[in-house]
């Protein structure tokens, strides 16, 4: 079942559960289909308090949660690479967007241009909160020393290679 949930890049839900690591119930929800995302227990009070204008329960569990196979009206791709994903959003009610792609600490997301958080979702995905309306979406990584570090790793690299075809 998980292989099939990871098909799907983009998941869009009404709500959202503490996730208890019981992966079985995980396991369940998605052959169920249901509209809930699990996110980390610890970041669970921020998120009610976050989720307190959601739809009810009996509502939420009516409707499948949205997969976004494509570019539609609401979504759109705006770019796209190994280090970052852009895209706009047009919702009408507040959602909880699933990235199944692998959380990690230096992955940063701008809403609108302004940073917001990253929520663990469904135990392994990024998950954020989309407000209503027009968004534009910018999930960036940015790993501790920045782009510094990888130009201090090139230049040792050269200065490396110099000196083997100097000194050989």
């Amino acid at each position: 079942m998980l292989s099939d949930y990871v098909k799907n890049k983009i998941i869009l839900y009404d709500r959202v559960a503490p996730f208890r690591d019981n992966w079985q119930e995980l396991e369940d929800s998605f052959q169920a289909n249901k509209n809930i995302a699990f996110i980390d227990q610890s970041q669970m009070l921020e998120a009610s308090l976050i989720t307190q204008n959601n739809l009810s329960s009996d509502q939420a569990s009516d409707s499948p949660p949205i997969v976004i196979l494509s570019e539609t009206k609401d979504f759109k791709i705006l770019q796209f690479d190994v280090n970052s994903l852009k895209f706009s959003t047009d919702f009408p009610v507040k959602k909880f967007l699933v990235y199944n792609d692998s959380f990690n600490s230096f992955w940063k997301v701008f809403i609108n241009e302004k940073e917001d958080k990253i929520y663990l979702a469904n135990g392994a995905f990024k998950g954020i909160w989309l407000p209503p309306g027009k968004n534009i979406v910018n999930f960036k990584f940015s790993p501790s020393g920045g782009e510094g570090v990888y130009i201090f790793v090139a230049v040792y690299f050269i200065l490396f290679f110099i000196f083997f075809v100097l000194y050989k």
